[in-house]
């Protein structure tokens, strides 16, 4: 049987919070940390990391190195996820030139491809992008990919950009969740249309043996929005015009 509405926010808030973390280091809305030595401590990796907050792109190529660049920070994060959570996309560019690994697992399991999935501003996403790497890392720990992680988030141009770059809508986490399931434990139904769209299997199983639909129906229509109930419609649409079972039946 799929979890109960109350059990997935409760997960939901759980993860959050678990980012919450880092609330005291790294300001998620751009307030860039002014003390580098309380997220970086080895004395050889405050420099690069300074001069990644401020956007010193020069000091970034003079300073990189291969081993510099895969050293790690409080809570694991990564001198890529740094950039971006400092909002600091010049700075991020300049790590990329230097082949700073955009897959290294970081924050919670997280590479540089998640933190740019979830982040409010997609420019970081493009960033990874331009680069021509393919954006299929999974979280180191629960598997799950960049574009689950923009699911989550509810980051639709991110979705956009991964689904366009030809990522597999269809790769699993460690509990079979796809991002189909993903948007329907989130209840974004304009989400999942979009993965439907680009290949995603809609009669896909997880571990639990539940599909995508049966996450989507577990809040009541009539308690929706108009605009929900509209993106419900067109869901359904969709689904009828594919001979597939509707979320919910007329």
């Amino acid at each position: 049987m799929p979890e109960s509405t109350l059990t997935m926010r409760v997960k939901r808030h759980l993860r959050y919070a678990i980012y919450g973390v880092l609330m005291p280091l790294i300001s998620f809305e751009g307030q860039a940390m002014t003390e580098i030595n309380i997220a970086f401590t080895d004395p050889l990796v405050m420099p690069i990391a300074d001069a990644i907050v401020h956007g010193n792109v020069k000091q970034i190529h003079q300073l990189a190195t291969k081993s510099l660049l895969q050293q790690q920070g409080e809570q694991a994060v990564t001198l890529m996820q740094w950039a971006i959570l400092n909002q600091q996309p010049e700075s991020l560019a300049a790590l990329l030139q230097e082949h700073a690994d955009p897959s290294q697992p970081g924050m919670q399991g997280d590479t540089a491809w998640h933190t740019a999935a979830t982040v409010q501003d997609a420019h970081y996403m493009q960033i990874l992008l331009k680069n021509n790497i393919r954006p299929d890392a999974r979280n180191s720990v629960t598997l799950a990919t960049p574009l689950a992680a923009a699911i989550m988030a509810g980051r639709e141009i991110q979705v956009i950009l991964l689904l366009v770059a030809g990522v597999d809508p269809n790769i699993a986490d460690r509990v079979g969740d796809t991002p189909l399931h993903l948007a329907g434990k989130s209840n974004a139904p304009d989400l999942a249309l979009r993965l439907l769209k680009a290949g995603a299997d809609p009669e896909a199983r997880n571990k639990q043996g539940a599909t995508f639909q049966q996450y989507l129906a577990m809040t009541p229509l009539n308690i929706q929005s108009a605009e929900m109930q509209q993106k419900y419609q067109q869901l359904n649409v969709w689904l009828r015009g594919k001979k597939l079972a509707e979320v919910y039946q007329q």
